[in-house]
C-alpha cells in the first residue's frame, strides 16, 4: 500500500476509530490501530507476534483489529461495494463481460467459499460442511474486472451455496423481478439477462448454471465460454490475491467467533475490490 492510499484510508476511518485520553493512560492514536489491523490482515501473524512490532497487548489487539475492520467496512462500502440498481449500470457490466470473457448479456458470476473457523461451544454439527470441516460461508457475486458486486458472508457451512443464496436479499429480488434487469429488446440478441453459477444454483430465467438438459445441441462453445465465466466467479471468491481467504489470518483466535470472521472477510473483499490493499 502505497503512503497516500494509507493516508487516505486513515481519514476514512480516523473519526470511527479515535479515542480520548483519561487520567489513567493515552489512548492509542488511529494511526497505529491502523497499521497494526492492516498488517494483521496482510501477513496473518499471530497477535502474540504481532504485539512486538506493534507495542500493543494482544487483549487491546484482539479489540482494536475488530473494530478497525469495522470501521474500514462501514467508510469504504458506499462507494466500492455499490449494487447496480439500474438497467444502464447493468449493461455496463455485461459491456465488459462481452469484451473480457466473450460471454453476452451477463450480470455478474456467483460463488461461494468456506471460510474454516473453529465451531462455537455446543453448536454441534450447525457449521459442519460437506468438506469434513467446519465453516461460515463468503458468498459473492463478481463483474467481469474481479471487482466484488455482491458479498454476503455468515452464513453456517452445512447450507449449500444454492440455500444460501436463496437467502440472500439479491435472490428475492430476482425473483420478484426488483433488481432492474435489462429488458430482452434492450439485450444483445434479444436474450435474457443473466447471472451464472456453478450446478449448486437452480436454474432460473435469469440464473444459468453448467447443467444442460441431454439435448441434440453441440454445447462446446457456450460451455467453453460459461466455464471460463464460471471459473471468474470462483478465483474471485476464492482468491483476489494468493491465499485470499486460506491465509493464516483464520488459523488463529479469530476463528473461535463466527461474527470475526464474517467481519474479516468482508473487509478483505472490501480492500480488494478497492484495489489499495495489493498495491
Amino acid at each position: 500500500m502505497t503512503d497516500n492510499a494509507f493516508r487516505d484510508l486513515l481519514s476514512l476511518v480516523s473519526p470511527k476509530i479515535t479515542k480520548k485520553d483519561t487520567v489513567m493512560r493515552k489512548s492509542i492514536p488511529a494511526e497505529e490501530r491502523l497499521i497494526a489491523t492492516l498488517r494483521f490482515l496482510a501477513t496473518g501473524r499471530s497477535l502474540e507476534d504481532l504485539k512486538f512490532s506493534t507495542g500493543i497487548s494482544t487483549q487491546a489487539l484482539g479489540h482494536i483489529i475488530s473494530e478497525t475492520c469495522q470501521a474500514i467496512y462501514d467508510a469504504l462500502r458506499n462507494e466500492y461495494l455499490k449494487f447496480p440498481t439500474t438497467s444502464g449500470e447493468w449493461k455496463k457490466i455485461a459491456d465488459d463481460f462481452y469484451l473480457l470473457w466473450n460471454f453476452p448479456n451477463c450480470g455478474g458470476a456467483i460463488d461461494g467459499k468456506h471460510v474454516s473457523i473453529v465451531p462455537p461451544s455446543n453448536s454441534g454439527s450447525y457449521y459442519f460442511n460437506y468438506k469434513g470441516y467446519f465453516s461460515v460461508v463468503l458468498m459473492a457475486i463478481v463483474n467481469a474486472n474481479l471487482e466484488f458486486l455482491m458479498v454476503d458472508v455468515g452464513k453456517n457451512g452445512r447450507i449449500s451455496d444454492g440455500g444460501i443464496i436463496e437467502d440472500t436479499v439479491f435472490h428475492k429480488k430476482l425473483i420478484e423481478g426488483t433488481l432492474n434487469l435489462p429488458q430482452n429488446n434492450e439485450t444483445k440478441y434479444g436474450l435474457n439477462f443473466v447471472f451464472i453459477g456453478d450446478e449448486s444454483f437452480a436454474l432460473h430465467e435469469h440464473l444459468l448454471n453448467k447443467t444442460f438438459p441431454p439435448v441434440r445441441i453441440n454445447w462446446s462453445v457456450v460451455n467453453s465460454n460459461k466455464s471460463k465465466y464460471h471459473n471468474l466467479g470462483t478465483y474471485t471468491s476464492s482468491s483476489p490475491a494468493p491465499d485470499f481467504f486460506d491465509s493464516r489470518i483464520f488459523f488463529n483466535s479469530f476463528r473461535n467467533d463466527p461474527l470475526n470472521v464474517a467481519i474479516l472477510a468482508f473487509t478483505k473483499s472490501m480492500l480488494a475490490s478497492v484495489s489499495i490493499f495489493f498495491t
